[in-house]
């Protein structure tokens, strides 16, 4: 992206304005899953940044001035010419290209499910042209309005060549060849796909992109290699790669106490960034074993009766593909090194191998849609931290096991892959978006909730075993009311920045970001940097006395180190010989209980182990 990037040049016909025209054309290249860069601010002129590959695919759908065709399918004349099958498109079109179709016929080319595509000799001129901006996807089929014109024609042709097949075309696409008497409905145009599952989405698709408004008449000028942009391609690589550190920074936050050596942490992330490549092999031998293991093919054009289906099978599909190499790629090194001694390094590590995981997918990503502003920040807080939030889970069930060792790692990791697919499931079908970002939050709740649980633990070699420890006390510290502001300032700027990058990408002369963009989306990211560094400093966390001594922050310190105790009004400082450990801080009544209870548990004998 970047590297082979085309210019191509179309002259315009009309006086659309230039706003309006670059948000049909925007619109019309989107519905296609086609991205570029769009600037229509000469006269009469639009010029579009392409990646070559994508050029062909820009040229049909801005040639294509909106609308279907509906044309009498000649098949004697296609026996008498020389008919081109069993190729792809381009060589399809190429070999059309040589040849002149007889008086009153047009070549049009039908793309097959099998990604060959095959010729048609069309009547020509059509019977009808149709206005499809009001058609909508009926199950595996497209209905459009039809026209009294058209009904006229179809019942005309009916009634003088009733064996008659007609192809209804958008340009020289052929979308299905229908036979006469089954190519109305009532008053609707039918533009069937087929029977298979694959025709739902396929239909889906379709009406999508014949709802788009039409474009004036465009013509090519030129079409010219561009020298190669090496920001745009080191922005695709970097991006995906701040991001992702900008959130590990965040999670290493919450290990402050005994911070996991930076070196092991940048080896897990890497390990998850190359996970990508054994998880993308899975999830495409489950989309190439049958339609029915496809979980966007499942969603039936994303239809959301579909749901239940689609759910199971983005979970199988994506959610125990992703997960469980992630958790291979944790599990592989950092799970088998001394570092990993206390409850808080599995969310730590889990996060690593999530975010490297993120990071490589949206070089991909970020590489198909150019690195467009709203995608960047829709990857950057929505999709970035689901991934860590899911790595999470089950890297909590990772550290777990240092103190509790009959607890098992795999109900959170499905618990996991089930939320992942969930996530997946709600951005793949109509309407469900909304419950994405439930899904987000419910997931960022249960990272605090565990991330709470893991710092009631220090170093396994400090706390000892859940014999030793005995009964556990804990006192609340810290103020849930800070926290939560804390919390809402990180979402509402959140918000702002997904609305900023809305704003700033108009496109209408490329990327324009100006400088007010700059300086309000640069505030923004300073404000949510802070309200993130709020959250991890005030995160409400227990102080937990037993009877091996305090933990609190996931530091511990044990009844005999302590050589003196300094009790404050907001705070508990316990002092060693070569180190302090502060509690706090909360309410002078909690400080108080949190005192005696030290004091309590200090003056008792330890409890003995059980025997072995």
């Amino acid at each position: 992206m970047g590297l082979h990037d085309l210019l191509v040049v179309y002259a315009v016909t009309g006086d659309m304005p230039a706003a309006e025209l670059h948000d049909r054309i925007v619109e019309r290249l989107s519905a296609a899953d086609v991205a570029a860069e769009v600037d229509t601010s000469k006269a009469h002129e639009v010029s579009l940044r392409v990646d070559a590959a994508s050029a062909g695919d820009v040229g049909r759908l801005l040639l294509w001035r909106g609308g279907v065709t509906v044309a009498v399918v000649d098949d004697e004349a296609e026996a008498s010419l020389l008919r081109v099958s069993g190729a792809t498109r381009e060589e399809v079109a190429e070999a059309l290209s040589r040849l002149k179709p007889p008086a009153g016929y047009v070549f049009a080319i039908e793309p097959l499910a099998t990604g060959l595509a095959k010729s048609h000799a069309l009547e020509w001129p059509a019977i009808a042209e149709v206005d499809t901006v009001r058609a909508i996807a009926d199950g595996p089929r497209v209905l459009v309005p039809a026209s009294p014109e058209l009904e006229a024609a179809v019942l005309a042709l009916a009634a003088s060549r009733p064996a008659a097949v007609l192809a209804i075309t958008r340009g020289r696409t052929v979308l299905a060849t229908v036979p006469v008497a089954e190519v109305l409905d009532h008053d609707r145009l039918v533009i069937p796909f087929g029977a298979s599952i694959t025709a739902y989405t396929e239909a889906s698709d379709v009406a999508h992109l014949l709802a788009t408004d039409p474009l004036p008449p465009l013509r090519e000028l030129s079409h010219a290699p561009l020298p190669r942009d090496w920001l745009l391609a080191t922005a695709n690589v970097v991006l995906p790669l701040l991001v992702s550190f900008a959130w590990l920074f965040f999670v290493r936050q919450f290990d402050r106490a005994q911070p996991e050596p930076l070196w092991l942490v940048i080896a897990t992330f890497a390990l998850g960034a190359l996970a990508v490549l054994p998880a993308g092999l899975l999830e495409w031998g489950w989309d190439a074993l049958s339609p029915y293991t496809n979980p966007t093919l499942l969603t039936f054009g994303r239809a959301p009766r579909a749901f239940p289906l689609a759910l199971v099978g983005f979970v199988v599909t994506v959610g125990l593909s992703e997960e469980g190499m992630k958790l291979l790629a944790t599990w592989s090194l950092a799970r088998h090194r001394h570092e990993f001694d206390e409850p808080v390094d599995g969310i730590v590590y889990g996060a690593a191998a999530a975010l490297g995981f993120a990071a490589a997918e949206n070089i991909r990503y970020l590489a198909l849609g150019r690195v467009d502003g709203p995608l960047v920040a829709s990857r950057a807080f929505m999709s970035v931290p689901a991934h860590l939030f899911f790595g999470a889970l089950w890297g909590y069930a990772l550290g777990r096991r240092l103190v509790r060792p009959d607890k098992k790692v795999w109900p959170l990791f499905l618990a996991a892959a089930g939320l992942h697919g969930l996530f997946d499931t709600c951005l793949s079908i109509d309407g469900a978006g909304i419950w994405a970002f439930v899904v987000s939050f419910f997931v960022a709740s249960l990272f605090l909730v565990h991330l709470r649980s893991a710092l009631r633990y220090g170093p396994v070699g400090v706390t000892g075993t859940a014999a030793e420890r005995g009964a556990r006390e804990l006192f609340a510290m810290g103020s849930r009311g800070v926290f939560a502001s804390y919390v809402v300032i990180v979402y509402v700027f959140s918000s702002l920045i997904f609305v900023l990058a809305l704003f700033g990408h108009d496109g209408r002369a490329g990327v324009a970001f100006g400088i007010p963009f700059g300086i309000a989306s640069t505030f923004a990211l300073a404000i949510l940097g802070w309200g993130a560094r709020g959250i991890a400093a005030s995160l409400p966390l227990d102080a937990v006395v037993d009877d091996v001594g305090v933990t609190f922050a996931g530091a511990a310190m044990a009844y005999p180190d302590v050589l003196r105790v300094e009790p404050r009004k907001r705070q508990l400082v316990l002092h060693a010989a070569n180190r302090t450990l502060t509690v706090g801080p909360a309410n002078p009544a909690i400080i108080e209980a949190l005192v005696r209870a030290f004091e309590h548990r200090r003056a008792q004998p330890p409890t003995p182990s059980p025997a072995p």
